[in-house]
């Protein structure tokens, strides 16, 4: 990724990771928010934007329910 993660992107890039999950391309908007292109195992891409607010403890549960 040619961009720096923060703590909250990279939990969110790990447990996609674990879930499967491949992503293809990441990067933030101009709100801030993350902004990530994900693949699954059977191709299909969607993109998925989330809060980057370490602090806000759902933003990451949300990620995964979306994922």
């Amino acid at each position: 990724m040619a961009q720096r993660l923060n703590g909250s992107g990279k939990e969110i890039h790990r447990l996609l990771k674990t879930a499967g999950i491949k992503v293809v391309d990441f990067g933030i908007t101009g709100r801030n928010h993350l902004r990530f292109v994900l693949e699954r195992s059977d191709g299909m891409r969607r993109k998925l934007i989330c809060a980057s607010t370490p602090s806000d403890w759902r933003s990451n549960r949300n990620t995964l329910a979306l994922a």
